[in-house]
């Protein structure tokens, strides 16, 4: 897995945002029938302050469709990539009027197993 990471910027979470292009990742396996892909969140999916005041947001990875990481999201490719495929990392925050003000995170992780 090779992740660049393009977007570091606030995000207004009272405004919300749409198809922020957050990194890249590159695939790359050489097993003959394919490989899984499987993106996670440490906090199922939510964005986390530090009194726990949460702002849920969706992904949108390779042309998948919007995905919720509340649960971990597998893809299968079904057969090798040789050389690196480099994929867009989307998220999609909705408006939230009643956000708390504060710094908010999460941590996502992107694993590439061979099937």
């Amino acid at each position: 897995v090779q992740i660049n990471q393009t977007n570091t910027n606030s995000i207004d979470l009272i405004k919300g945002t749409s198809n922020l292009t957050i990194g890249s990742v590159g695939e790359k396996c050489n097993r003959g029938n394919g490989f899984t892909v499987t993106i996670s969140s440490a906090n199922a999916g939510a964005l986390v302050n530090a009194t726990g005041a949460r702002a849920a947001y969706t992904v949108q990875y390779d042309n998948s469709g919007v995905k919720s990481l509340a649960n971990p999201v597998v893809l299968t490719r079904t057969s090798a990539k040789k050389t690196v495929s480099t994929k867009s990392f989307k998220v999609n925050i909705p408006a939230n009027p009643q956000a708390i003000a504060g710094t908010y995170a999460d941590t996502i992780t992107v694993a590439i197993a061979a099937r």
